[in-house]
């Protein structure tokens, strides 16, 4: 079924998605200054967006209390959004890495 579901949308469809939602990740990130660890160019990264935070087990319970499930490795967040995700969702995951700043680097 889920081959199926890519196929339907087309993986060209899925990546240009994913490239935007993650560009707007990025750059609501940089504008607010955060530490983003992955690379800024499109072309040298994929689907993950990551994030350095100095209590990542802290930040990422504080995001699951806000119903974000969000994973992590290391003292680094790391943001997999995908062709079923929106802009929405992204602006609401800045609005609460916004609302716990503190605990980005």
């Amino acid at each position: 079924a889920g081959i199926k579901l890519v196929q339907q949308v087309g993986p060209a469809n899925i990546r240009r998605e994913v490239q935007a939602l993650t560009g707007a990740l990025k750059e609501g990130a940089m504008r607010r200054g955060w530490n983003l660890v992955s690379p800024v160019d499109p072309n040298r990264h994929g689907a993950l967006v990551t994030l350095r935070s100095h209590k990542v087990d802290l930040l990422v319970k504080l995001l699951a209390d806000d119903g974000i499930i969000i994973s992590h490795r290391d003292d680094n967040l790391r943001v997999s959004p995908h062709f079923y995700n929106n802009l929405d969702d992204i602006s609401r995951l800045i609005d609460c890495l916004t609302k716990h700043r503190q605990l980005l680097v």
